[in-house]
C-alpha cells in the first residue's frame, strides 16, 4: 500500500486539494457569502468541471452522432426499396405503352392530331339583342376560315 501512494502522489495531491477546494465553495454557499478563496476555488473547480463536462459531451456527441447514422441507414434502405418498386412500375408502364401502339397499328387505329391553332387579337365587337360580333386582326391569309372554333382565353 504505501508503494501505491508514492506511485500516485500528483493524483492523490489533486484529487484532495480538488475535494478541499469543493469543500470550501460548499461551506461559503451554505453561509450566503463568498470570502477571499472565491476565484482560486472556483478557478480549480472550474478546470475540473471543464475536463468532466467535455467528456461527458463528447460521449454524448458520439451517442447522437451514432443515432444519425442508424436513421439515415434506416432511411437509405427504405428509399433503396422505393427506388427498385419504381423501376418496375416504370418497365410495366413502357412496356404497356407500346403493347398499347402494336394493337393501335393491328387495328389500324389513325393517331389522333392536335389541331393548329392561330393567336389572334380582337380590334372590334359589337352586340346586339340576339348576337354578339368580333372583329379579328387576322383572316384567310392566315388560316382563319368562316365558322371556325373560337376559344376565349
Amino acid at each position: 500500500m504505501p508503494g501505491l501512494i508514492a506511485k500516485q502522489k500528483k493524483f492523490l495531491f489533486t484529487l484532495f486539494l480538488f475535494i478541499f477546494l469543493f469543500w470550501l465553495v460548499t461551506i461559503q454557499v451554505k453561509a450566503g457569502r463568498f470570502t477571499f478563496m472565491e476565484k482560486p476555488v472556483l478557478a480549480v473547480s472550474g478546470f475540473f468541471e471543464r475536463i468532466i463536462t467535455g467528456a461527458y459531451n463528447a460521449v454524448g456527441s458520439v451517442g447522437r452522432g451514432y443515432a444519425v447514422l442508424v436513421r439515415t441507414h434506416r432511411e437509405n434502405v427504405r428509399l433503396k426499396e422505393e427506388v427498385e418498386r419504381l423501376t418496375l412500375e416504370n418497365s410495366i408502364t413502357n412496356e404497356l405503352l407500346a403493347e398499347n401502339g402494336r394493337l393501335r397499328d393491328l387495328l389500324g387505329f389513325k393517331r389522333l392530331q392536335t389541331p393548329a391553332s392561330v393567336a389572334v387579337q380582337v380590334i372590334g365587337s359589337e352586340s346586339s339583342p340576339s348576337s354578339r360580333t368580333i372583329t379579328i386582326n387576322k383572316g384567310a391569309d392566315d388560316g382563319i376560315g368562316r365558322d371556325m372554333v373560337v376559344i376565349p382565353a
